[in-house]
């Protein structure tokens, strides 16, 4: 299977072993600590408005089906 990605030569680094398993641990701990942060400074709501939600989806529905 074909896959195009933007960190494709990162992810044939990982597979032919360039890195060690305690620096892959690292850089998710990175990236977990990124996300966090994102997080905390996030001004979504802690739910989905189940009304948008359906609303959004209806109009997809309408969309596709033109």
């Amino acid at each position: 299977m074909n896959v195009r990605r933007f960190d494709r030569g990162f992810l044939l680094k990982i597979r032919s072993g360039a890195f060690s398993y305690e620096e892959l641990v690292e850089l998710a701990n990175e990236k977990v600590y990124q996300i966090e942060g994102l997080y905390e400074k996030s001004n979504l709501p802690e739910q989905p408005s189940v009304e948008k939600v359906e609303e959004v989806l209806i109009e997809m529905r309408e969309e596709l089906y033109k």
